[in-house]
């Protein structure tokens, strides 16, 4: 035996085989470089690459980390690509979900850089994806990860990229929002030097001052004498819509949209964002800056929800799910703001959802979202992975314990995957209350199950048996009968 293979086995098995880190990661970089694996396309091998610099960057030990393990793990400060990291921050205090939106969005830039332009385009279009933007949403860890942003620690971010990273979705503190916003309208006017590229931010902030100082460093007199107006005042507030629409027939949206919000129109603002830009994130941001001070879900942001995403009127009511928004995860965070954290999760096993959405089509391509195929409900991993997490989150047993604590007469009280165990039947059924503990008991109901055994068999035909056993090695024992479900579920709307 030579001394190689003498050093190689004196460290410790599990290492060995698991450990992928900065090294491990290079070599495979080279091989991948220089070889052509069979079956894959240079895009796929291009893929791999970017996993490979992903996972390598990251001293982290997935089986264990995502299964059981609590500790946090800091990126390492090596990669592929030979740049050096600058990022300050250290990534100790993410929680789980935190850690997953951090991974996916490393992916993601590799995938920026190392992109032909021509496929670059596209995939900045779909952005990081709302599969991988829920995590962060649910993440406590909102304020680190916004300062893990290469390009807003670097004091240069721009709307695109957050966008692109759902920012609008998953940062939920409206002064942390501020903050960020505040740095970007900064950031904008540095750029060009031009006021007008950062009036849409300041004046969704109510900050028409900064505007007015920006215009007067420019030494624009026209425009600094215009802002000086008090636009509280009815030919001031004409003039501003005026400019609006000349700036619409220009196709300058976003001074547009500026010059709306300068009127005090803000139905007008957000018209002008989900119909010529599209950009419901966007929309929603102007909301929460705009009218967001005192109450962090204002009404014309609960409007936006239920109209863009949730398929309602504006009231909440009246709801057409063919015109609901068809991608899942927008529809759980959608609902999880407003507080229906029952629907929140019920809505991931819907099935023929947004038919008649606009971007029908577009989602189900990018979600691979089975609804319109002959599936009962979408296969796509990405949905069970996430649902797997929420039926098991706090917030949403904690409100099926509430509501149940309503009834004394119910014996049994049956939420997805939990349930009273050793109840006095004999006692509930005489209408006597009893002092109940609750006994946490995996059981499903047999629409959750088919959820388990459509992703298994997706992973299957995707060519990965072991994914399929580790899904089926998940699925619990106990199946709720759907009509006593029904019954007992003390929760309204579709028993989940």
């Amino acid at each position: 035996m030579n001394r190689h293979t003498d050093r190689r086995s004196s460290l410790p098995e599990k290492h060995y085989l698991s450990h992928f880190g900065p090294r491990q990661g290079q070599l495979l970089s080279r091989l991948l470089t220089h070889t052509h694996l069979p079956g894959l396309s240079s895009l796929d091998q291009m893929h791999l690459l970017a996993l490979a610099d992903t996972v390598s960057t990251c001293n982290i030990d997935f089986a264990e980390r995502f299964a059981i393990d609590a500790a946090k793990t800091a990126i390492a400060k090596e990669n592929l690509t030979g740049v050096p990291n600058t990022e300050n921050v250290s990534t100790d205090s993410l929680d789980d979900c935190g850690l997953r939106f951090l991974l996916a969005m490393k992916h993601y830039n590799y995938l920026l850089r190392c992109l032909p332009i021509s496929q670059r385009h596209s995939f900045q279009k779909q952005g990081v994806g709302t599969s991988n933007i829920v995590w962060a949403f649910h993440s406590e860890s909102e304020e680190e990860l916004l300062n893990l942003i290469p390009s807003y620690v670097k004091g240069q971010p721009k709307w695109h990229v957050l966008k692109e990273l759902g920012v609008g979705w998953w940062l939920r503190n409206n002064n942390l929002l501020r903050q960020c916003i505040e740095r970007l309208a900064k950031a904008s006017f540095q750029a060009n030097q031009d006021p007008l590229d950062a009036a849409i931010y300041y004046m969704a902030m109510k900050k028409k001052s900064v505007v007015w100082g920006l215009f007067r460093s420019k030494k624009d007199e026209k425009m600094t004498q215009f802002f000086a107006n008090n636009f509280a005042e009815d030919r001031w507030r004409k003039a501003a819509l005026k400019n609006a629409f000349a700036l619409l027939g220009k196709q300058r949206f976003e001074h547009a949209v500026a010059f709306f919000l300068l009127a005090n129109s803000l139905n007008d603002a957000l018209e002008v964002c989900l119909t010529k830009l599209e950009d419901l994130q966007l929309a929603l941001v102007i909301t929460r800056l705009y009218e967001g001070e005192h109450d962090p879900t204002p009404p014309s942001f609960k409007k936006l929800l239920y109209e863009e995403v949730l398929g309602c009127d504006k009231n909440g009511e009246n709801q057409d799910l063919s015109r609901a928004h068809p991608d899942p995860f927008l529809r759980s965070m959608a609902l999880w703001i407003l507080k229906d954290y029952t629907g929140s999760l019920s809505t991931l096993l819907d099935s023929q959802i947004g038919s008649m959405h606009p971007l029908f089509d577009d989602e189900s391509a990018a979600l691979g979202n089975a609804s319109h195929q002959d599936a009962g409900h979408s296969t796509n991993p990405n949905v069970f992975n996430f649902y797997v997490y929420l039926r098991t989150h706090p917030l949403l047993i904690r409100q099926h314990i509430a509501s149940s604590a309503q009834d004394k007469k119910r014996a049994q009280v049956v939420i997805a995957g939990f349930s009273y165990g050793g109840a006095d039947t004999s006692a509930a059924s005489s209408g006597l209350a009893t002092d109940k503990q609750i006994q946490l008991e995996d059981s499903i109901t047999p629409l959750e199950r088919q959820l388990y055994f459509t992703t298994a068999h997706a992973h299957f035909k995707a060519g990965c048996p072991a994914l399929a056993l580790e899904v089926l090695s998940k699925l619990p024992t106990k199946v709720i009968d759907q009509e006593t479900s029904n019954a007992q579920s003390p929760a309204s709307g579709p028993d989940v």
